[in-house]
């Protein structure tokens, strides 16, 4: 059985504390964790995190993980995606992780610690696997309702003049969830057909 204790460094120092003693004693205060069970610790290194102190570190096995489109296809969540965030990712590594466009550079930049300095006190959408998996939840329930063909059908149709692409409402979902990034522009070019 496995523990996965996600987030860890977003948590405050007392409760770090008391995962590091679960997770090296096996143990907090007189409960003891059955033998059965393996810990595993997750966290970010950076954004809005904690730092963690050098007792842990120093008792840690430190991965740095960064999916790319095949990873995150391959995960649980991938493999249920909507078919177009499917044809979307397998078309380009790089919309797994994508920054704001901001008018000095619009260069598409996979470093995920460069999108969180972007970010700064202007909070912007970006596109990372969690903000891709809630765009396939909403298309997936905006098809169950008629929605997702609507709004593609005005979307589609700005290419003729009848509306402005940038004016559409699909547009404006599209980067409500995963950002002014050029993987959203990727994505809106596939959609237009």
């Amino acid at each position: 059985t496995l523990l996965f204790l996600d987030e860890v460094n977003r948590a405050p120092e007392d409760v770090q504390t008391g995962l590091m003693s679960l997770s090296t004693e096996r143990k907090i205060g007189d409960i003891k964790l059955p033998d059965n069970i393996s810990i595993t610790l997750a966290g970010n290194d950076s954004g809005n995190v904690n730092s963690v102190d050098s007792a842990t570190m120093s008792r840690s096995v430190i991965y740095r993980m960064i999916p790319d489109a095949s990873d995150l296809l391959a995960s649980p969540a991938g493999q249920n995606f909507a078919p177009e965030i499917i044809t979307w990712l397998k078309h380009n590594e790089k919309n797994v992780f994508s920054q704001p466009i901001n008018d000095e550079d619009d260069t598409d930049d996979n470093n995920l610690s460069d999108i969180a300095d972007e970010m700064g006190e202007d909070f912007n959408q970006f596109t990372t696997p969690r903000t891709i998996e809630k765009l396939s939840d909403f298309i997936k329930a905006a098809k169950q309702t008629g929605l997702w063909n609507d709004l593609l059908t005005q979307y589609q149709s700005s290419a003729t003049g009848v509306t402005s692409a940038k004016e559409s409402e699909l547009r404006g979902v599209v980067l409500a969830h995963i950002g002014d990034t050029p993987a959203a522009n990727r994505f809106l070019e596939q959609l237009a057909g």
